[in-house]
């Protein structure tokens, strides 16, 4: 039993269609975890990253539900909403999977109304009876607001982390798409 009463758990790292050793995550990968119901063993395995996309999409509709929760209706956006872009180079639309896909400090720079989309392999066949699968994204990132007591709010930089030769090539490539303003 762990100190709050609850069971301990056995948990092991393993990325699919790789031998049974210890994995580092990369920088982005669906993890998804079975777990028998009596919650006494649980296996965790990574999905590599099949492909992203970066898109703009538009502002999903917000309605205020019981409360004053918020709900957004993914399916019903608008073009514009009373946001602006941080000024600064930001990211191209289209594939991006050299960005997120590895820890290397490259980021996808994205700003109101746009979106990472990620697609993932499917996990293999589903889980045994009487357990359960649950999918958890597991991602390093980095959001910038632009709220008045953020440093540097107005900008897209300085970017966070150190400036690596791959990273600055990979962001020279990608973030070729300059944003000021609305």
């Amino acid at each position: 039993m762990r100190g709050d009463g609850l069971p301990a758990t056995f948990a092991s790292h393993k990325r699919i269609g790789e031998p049974d050793e210890h994995i580092v995550p990369r920088a982005l990968d669906l993890a998804y975890t079975v777990s028998a119901a009596c919650h006494h063993r649980r296996i965790v395995e990574y999905s590599r990253l099949h492909a992203a996309g970066l898109q703009d999409v538009g502002f999903a509709r917000r309605t205020t539900g019981p409360q004053r929760v918020p709900r957004y209706d993914y399916d019903a956006r608008a073009p514009l909403d009373d946001t602006r872009h941080a000024r600064g180079w930001y990211t191209e639309f289209g594939r991006v999977d050299e960005l997120v896909a590895e820890k290397d400090g490259a980021v996808a720079i994205f700003g109101p109304g746009e979106e990472v989309h990620l697609e993932f392999a499917a996990p293999p066949e589903g889980p045994q009876e009487g357990w359960t699968r649950r999918l958890v994204l597991e991602a390093r990132g980095w959001c910038k607001d632009m709220d008045l007591y953020t440093k540097d709010g107005e900008t897209v930089e300085p970017l966070p982390g150190r400036a690596t030769p791959a990273r600055d090539a990979l962001h020279r490539r990608y973030n070729t798409r300059f944003q000021a303003g609305l």
